[in-house]
Protein backbone atom coordinates (compact mmCIF):
# COMPACT_ATOMS: atom_id res chain seq x y z
CA UNK A 1 0.00 0.00 0.00
CA UNK A 2 0.83 3.28 -0.63
CA UNK A 3 4.04 2.39 -2.37
CA UNK A 4 5.61 1.20 -5.71
CA UNK A 5 4.99 -2.27 -6.54
CA UNK A 6 2.95 -2.75 -2.81
CA UNK A 7 -0.70 -3.27 -2.18
CA UNK A 8 -3.98 -1.61 -3.09
CA UNK A 9 -8.00 -3.03 -3.18
CA UNK A 10 -6.28 -5.00 -6.08
CA UNK A 11 -3.98 -7.04 -3.69
CA UNK A 12 -0.57 -7.68 -2.79
CA UNK A 13 2.55 -7.29 -5.54
CA UNK A 14 5.55 -9.11 -4.99
CA UNK A 15 7.84 -7.22 -2.43
CA UNK A 16 10.98 -7.07 -5.26
CA UNK A 17 13.66 -4.88 -4.73
CA UNK A 18 14.05 -1.27 -6.38
CA UNK A 19 16.32 -2.65 -8.82
CA UNK A 20 15.05 -5.96 -9.90
CA UNK A 21 11.18 -5.23 -11.13
CA UNK A 22 8.77 -8.10 -11.87
CA UNK A 23 9.19 -8.44 -15.72
CA UNK A 24 6.35 -7.11 -17.55
CA UNK A 25 4.41 -10.18 -18.39
CA UNK A 26 4.60 -11.46 -14.95
CA UNK A 27 3.18 -8.44 -13.57
CA UNK A 28 0.16 -8.24 -15.82
CA UNK A 29 -0.28 -11.84 -15.26
CA UNK A 30 -0.38 -10.87 -11.44
CA UNK A 31 -2.45 -8.57 -11.96
CA UNK A 32 -5.04 -10.15 -13.80
CA UNK A 33 -5.13 -12.25 -10.75
CA UNK A 34 -6.06 -9.57 -8.29
CA UNK A 35 -8.23 -7.69 -11.02
CA UNK A 36 -10.56 -10.92 -11.32
CA UNK A 37 -10.73 -11.78 -7.39
CA UNK A 38 -11.49 -8.05 -6.91
CA UNK A 39 -13.96 -8.48 -9.50
CA UNK A 40 -15.69 -10.91 -7.69
CA UNK A 41 -15.21 -9.83 -4.18
CA UNK A 42 -16.32 -6.05 -4.60
CA UNK A 43 -19.95 -7.17 -5.30
CA UNK A 44 -19.90 -10.02 -2.65
CA UNK A 45 -19.20 -7.30 -0.04
CA UNK A 46 -21.35 -4.67 -1.02
CA UNK A 47 -24.48 -6.87 -1.38
CA UNK A 48 -23.36 -8.48 2.11
CA UNK A 49 -23.50 -4.67 3.51
CA UNK A 50 -27.01 -4.48 1.99
CA UNK A 51 -28.59 -7.20 2.31
CA UNK A 52 -27.35 -8.93 4.63
CA UNK A 53 -29.49 -9.37 8.52
CA UNK A 54 -27.92 -8.09 11.15
CA UNK A 55 -27.60 -11.35 12.64
CA UNK A 56 -26.35 -12.39 9.35
CA UNK A 57 -23.39 -9.76 9.35
CA UNK A 58 -22.79 -10.13 12.88
CA UNK A 59 -22.33 -14.08 12.06
CA UNK A 60 -20.24 -13.18 8.94
CA UNK A 61 -18.09 -10.89 10.99
CA UNK A 62 -17.29 -12.69 13.74
CA UNK A 63 -15.84 -15.64 11.32
CA UNK A 64 -14.19 -13.30 9.33
CA UNK A 65 -12.32 -12.32 12.60
CA UNK A 66 -12.08 -16.07 13.26
CA UNK A 67 -10.36 -17.03 10.16
CA UNK A 68 -8.18 -13.86 10.10
CA UNK A 69 -6.86 -14.59 13.86
CA UNK A 70 -6.16 -18.28 12.69
CA UNK A 71 -3.72 -17.39 9.90
CA UNK A 72 -1.74 -14.49 12.45
CA UNK A 73 -1.61 -17.96 14.64
CA UNK A 74 -0.47 -20.11 11.90
CA UNK A 75 2.15 -18.12 10.83
CA UNK A 76 3.22 -17.83 14.33
CA UNK A 77 3.29 -21.51 14.54
CA UNK A 78 5.28 -22.11 11.68
CA UNK A 79 7.62 -19.25 12.83
CA UNK A 80 8.52 -21.68 15.75
CA UNK A 81 6.05 -19.89 18.07
CA UNK A 82 3.78 -22.88 19.88
CA UNK A 83 0.74 -20.96 20.18
CA UNK A 84 -2.40 -22.79 20.58
CA UNK A 85 -4.73 -21.95 17.20
CA UNK A 86 -7.69 -23.81 18.11
CA UNK A 87 -7.86 -21.37 21.39
CA UNK A 88 -6.66 -17.75 19.73
CA UNK A 89 -9.02 -18.23 16.72
CA UNK A 90 -11.98 -19.84 18.98
CA UNK A 91 -11.34 -16.43 21.56
CA UNK A 92 -11.32 -14.74 18.39
CA UNK A 93 -15.07 -15.62 17.44
CA UNK A 94 -15.94 -15.19 20.75
CA UNK A 95 -15.26 -11.65 21.41
CA UNK A 96 -16.69 -10.37 18.46
CA UNK A 97 -19.76 -12.21 19.06
CA UNK A 98 -19.86 -11.18 23.07
CA UNK A 99 -19.57 -7.71 21.96
CA UNK A 100 -22.32 -7.07 19.75
CA UNK A 101 -25.00 -9.71 21.85
CA UNK A 102 -26.72 -6.80 22.72
CA UNK A 103 -26.67 -3.69 21.04
CA UNK A 104 -24.72 -2.72 17.31
CA UNK A 105 -23.71 0.30 19.49
CA UNK A 106 -21.36 -0.33 22.08
CA UNK A 107 -20.18 3.01 24.52
CA UNK A 108 -23.74 3.08 25.05
CA UNK A 109 -26.20 2.92 28.47
CA UNK A 110 -27.04 -0.25 26.79
CA UNK A 111 -23.49 -1.82 26.28
CA UNK A 112 -23.68 -3.08 29.87
CA UNK A 113 -24.13 -6.76 29.13
CA UNK A 114 -21.87 -6.44 26.25
CA UNK A 115 -19.15 -5.36 28.79
CA UNK A 116 -19.71 -8.94 30.78
CA UNK A 117 -19.62 -10.81 27.99
CA UNK A 118 -16.24 -9.62 26.77
CA UNK A 119 -15.34 -9.63 30.45
CA UNK A 120 -16.26 -13.72 30.59
CA UNK A 121 -14.83 -14.31 27.40
CA UNK A 122 -11.42 -12.86 28.23
CA UNK A 123 -11.39 -14.89 31.54
CA UNK A 124 -11.91 -18.07 29.69
CA UNK A 125 -9.38 -17.28 26.86
CA UNK A 126 -6.54 -16.08 29.62
CA UNK A 127 -7.69 -19.68 31.54
CA UNK A 128 -8.02 -21.89 28.49
CA UNK A 129 -4.20 -20.80 27.32
CA UNK A 130 -2.52 -21.09 31.02
CA UNK A 131 -4.02 -24.14 30.89
CA UNK A 132 -2.91 -25.45 27.58
CA UNK A 133 0.67 -24.45 28.73
CA UNK A 134 0.02 -26.41 32.63
CA UNK A 135 -0.82 -29.23 30.13
CA UNK A 136 2.67 -29.14 28.30
CA UNK A 137 5.93 -30.61 29.67
CA UNK A 138 8.57 -28.21 30.87
CA UNK A 139 10.51 -28.04 27.27
CA UNK A 140 7.43 -26.75 25.41
CA UNK A 141 6.12 -24.23 28.18
CA UNK A 142 6.08 -20.64 26.74
CA UNK A 143 5.10 -17.29 28.11
CA UNK A 144 5.68 -15.91 24.32
CA UNK A 145 2.87 -18.14 23.18
CA UNK A 146 0.80 -17.97 25.86
CA UNK A 147 1.21 -13.96 24.99
CA UNK A 148 0.42 -14.53 21.33
CA UNK A 149 -2.99 -16.79 22.19
CA UNK A 150 -3.94 -14.32 24.38
CA UNK A 151 -2.49 -10.77 21.79
CA UNK A 152 -3.64 -11.81 18.94
CA UNK A 153 -7.81 -12.65 19.77
CA UNK A 154 -7.40 -9.31 20.99
CA UNK A 155 -6.42 -7.51 18.36
CA UNK A 156 -8.49 -8.57 15.70
CA UNK A 157 -11.46 -9.11 18.03
CA UNK A 158 -11.53 -5.64 19.21
CA UNK A 159 -11.14 -4.18 15.57
CA UNK A 160 -13.93 -6.47 13.93
CA UNK A 161 -16.08 -5.76 16.76
CA UNK A 162 -16.49 -2.09 15.32
CA UNK A 163 -17.14 -3.39 11.93
CA UNK A 164 -20.24 -4.92 13.48
CA UNK A 165 -21.34 -1.82 15.38
CA UNK A 166 -21.04 0.34 12.58
CA UNK A 167 -23.02 -1.20 10.35
CA UNK A 168 -25.84 -1.18 13.77
CA UNK A 169 -25.59 2.16 13.79
CA UNK A 170 -28.68 4.29 12.54
CA UNK A 171 -27.63 4.70 8.62
CA UNK A 172 -25.43 2.27 9.54
CA UNK A 173 -25.22 0.53 5.84
CA UNK A 174 -24.56 4.02 4.46
CA UNK A 175 -21.72 4.22 6.93
CA UNK A 176 -19.83 0.92 5.91
CA UNK A 177 -19.94 1.65 2.65
CA UNK A 178 -18.61 5.20 3.03
CA UNK A 179 -15.51 2.88 5.22
CA UNK A 180 -15.34 0.60 2.40
CA UNK A 181 -15.18 3.58 -0.01
CA UNK A 182 -12.80 5.85 1.95
CA UNK A 183 -10.18 2.48 2.19
CA UNK A 184 -10.37 1.28 -1.10
CA UNK A 185 -9.59 4.55 -2.52
CA UNK A 186 -6.72 5.62 -0.55
CA UNK A 187 -5.43 2.12 -0.70
CA UNK A 188 -5.58 2.31 -4.35
CA UNK A 189 -4.48 5.94 -5.22
CA UNK A 190 -2.00 5.56 -2.44
CA UNK A 191 -0.28 2.46 -4.57
CA UNK A 192 -0.92 3.89 -8.15
CA UNK A 193 0.43 6.94 -5.93
CA UNK A 194 3.61 5.43 -5.16
CA UNK A 195 4.49 3.75 -8.30
CA UNK A 196 4.10 6.88 -10.42
CA UNK A 197 5.81 9.46 -7.72
CA UNK A 198 7.35 7.22 -5.20
CA UNK A 199 11.09 8.09 -4.33
CA UNK A 200 11.73 8.57 -0.73
CA UNK A 201 10.84 5.22 1.49
CA UNK A 202 8.61 5.81 4.69
CA UNK A 203 9.32 2.84 6.51
CA UNK A 204 12.27 0.82 5.04
CA UNK A 205 12.63 -1.85 7.59
CA UNK A 206 9.03 -2.91 7.73
CA UNK A 207 7.98 -2.49 3.90
CA UNK A 208 10.76 -0.83 1.42
CA UNK A 209 8.26 -0.02 -1.09
CA UNK A 210 6.22 1.92 1.17
CA UNK A 211 6.83 5.72 0.14
CA UNK A 212 5.57 9.41 1.78
CA UNK A 213 5.23 10.10 -2.02
CA UNK A 214 2.15 7.43 -2.47
CA UNK A 215 0.86 8.01 1.60
CA UNK A 216 0.76 11.78 0.06
CA UNK A 217 -1.39 11.02 -2.91
CA UNK A 218 -3.43 8.59 -0.93
CA UNK A 219 -4.16 10.86 1.61
CA UNK A 220 -5.25 13.97 -0.94
CA UNK A 221 -7.56 11.74 -3.04
CA UNK A 222 -9.20 9.89 0.18
CA UNK A 223 -10.03 13.52 1.23
CA UNK A 224 -11.09 14.32 -2.19
CA UNK A 225 -14.12 11.47 -2.31
CA UNK A 226 -14.89 12.48 1.67
CA UNK A 227 -15.93 15.66 0.23
CA UNK A 228 -17.22 14.26 -3.36
CA UNK A 229 -19.28 11.39 -1.33
CA UNK A 230 -20.82 14.09 0.74
CA UNK A 231 -21.70 16.73 -1.84
CA UNK A 232 -23.11 13.80 -4.39
CA UNK A 233 -25.31 12.33 -1.76
CA UNK A 234 -26.36 15.93 -0.48
CA UNK A 235 -27.62 16.05 -4.42
CA UNK A 236 -29.45 12.68 -3.52
CA UNK A 237 -27.15 11.18 -6.66
CA UNK A 238 -25.93 8.43 -3.58
CA UNK A 239 -28.10 8.95 -1.00
CA UNK A 240 -28.88 5.26 -0.01
CA UNK A 241 -24.99 5.19 0.14
CA UNK A 242 -23.85 7.86 1.98
CA UNK A 243 -25.33 8.93 5.41
CA UNK A 244 -27.78 11.69 5.96
CA UNK A 245 -25.51 12.96 9.07
CA UNK A 246 -22.30 13.16 6.70
CA UNK A 247 -24.48 15.17 4.01
CA UNK A 248 -25.28 17.76 6.44
CA UNK A 249 -21.39 17.64 8.77
CA UNK A 250 -19.33 21.09 7.66
CA UNK A 251 -16.72 20.58 5.30
CA UNK A 252 -13.96 20.61 7.40
CA UNK A 253 -15.80 17.40 9.33
CA UNK A 254 -16.13 15.95 6.19
CA UNK A 255 -12.73 16.63 4.97
CA UNK A 256 -11.44 15.49 8.74
CA UNK A 257 -13.04 12.42 8.26
CA UNK A 258 -10.96 11.71 4.71
CA UNK A 259 -8.00 12.58 7.12
CA UNK A 260 -8.65 10.35 9.73
CA UNK A 261 -9.21 7.43 7.60
CA UNK A 262 -6.20 8.21 5.42
CA UNK A 263 -3.81 8.07 8.58
CA UNK A 264 -5.75 4.96 10.45
CA UNK A 265 -5.75 2.43 6.79
CA UNK A 266 -1.79 2.98 6.52
CA UNK A 267 -1.16 2.48 9.71
CA UNK A 268 -3.30 -0.94 10.14
CA UNK A 269 -1.00 -1.51 7.04
CA UNK A 270 2.57 -1.03 8.93
CA UNK A 271 1.24 -3.15 11.75
CA UNK A 272 -0.04 -5.88 9.58
CA UNK A 273 3.62 -5.61 7.68
CA UNK A 274 5.28 -5.53 11.54
CA UNK A 275 3.82 -8.75 11.82
CA UNK A 276 4.84 -10.79 9.02
CA UNK A 277 7.97 -9.81 9.31
CA UNK A 278 8.30 -10.82 12.51
CA UNK A 279 7.38 -14.22 11.07
CA UNK A 280 8.93 -14.61 7.25
CA UNK A 281 6.05 -14.57 5.28
CA UNK A 282 4.89 -12.13 2.55
CA UNK A 283 1.29 -13.32 2.43
CA UNK A 284 -1.13 -14.28 5.59
CA UNK A 285 -2.38 -17.18 3.20
CA UNK A 286 -3.11 -17.91 -0.35
CA UNK A 287 -6.94 -18.31 0.77
CA UNK A 288 -7.91 -15.74 -2.37
CA UNK A 289 -5.68 -16.01 -5.66
CA UNK A 290 -3.86 -13.09 -6.39
CA UNK A 291 -4.87 -11.01 -2.45
CA UNK A 292 -3.06 -13.54 -0.37
CA UNK A 293 -5.14 -14.14 2.95
CA UNK A 294 -8.27 -12.38 4.71
CA UNK A 295 -6.04 -10.78 7.03
CA UNK A 296 -4.31 -9.24 3.98
CA UNK A 297 -7.60 -7.57 2.87
CA UNK A 298 -8.74 -6.44 6.00
CA UNK A 299 -5.93 -5.28 8.26
CA UNK A 300 -6.75 -2.02 7.06
CA UNK A 301 -10.50 -1.69 7.53
CA UNK A 302 -9.76 -3.20 10.70
CA UNK A 303 -7.61 0.42 11.80
CA UNK A 304 -10.40 3.04 9.81
CA UNK A 305 -13.76 1.23 11.34
CA UNK A 306 -13.09 2.82 14.58
CA UNK A 307 -12.47 5.90 13.09
CA UNK A 308 -15.28 6.06 11.11
CA UNK A 309 -16.89 4.91 13.62
CA UNK A 310 -16.58 7.77 16.92
CA UNK A 311 -17.02 10.09 13.65
CA UNK A 312 -20.42 8.84 13.17
CA UNK A 313 -21.77 8.78 16.88
CA UNK A 314 -20.06 12.26 17.03
CA UNK A 315 -22.42 13.50 13.85
CA UNK A 316 -25.45 11.72 15.86
CA UNK A 317 -25.44 8.75 14.27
Amino acid sequence: MWARGRRSVLGNPDDAPHRLPPRPDATMSNLTVRILSAAVLIPLVLASVVWASPIQWRIGMSLVALVAAGEILTLAHRAGTDVERAVGAVGTYALVWGATQRTYAPFTHEYSESVLAVLGILTVLIGGAFFDQLRRGPDRRSVAAWSLTLAVPIYIGTFATFLVVLRGLTDGVAWTATLLALVWANDTAAYFGGRTFGRHPMAPALSPKKTWEGLAVGTAITVVVALGLAWYAATNALSHWVPSDLTTAPMWVVAALGLAVSIAGPLGDLSHSFIKRQFGAKDSSNVIPGHGGVWDRIDSLLFAAPVVYLFARLLGA
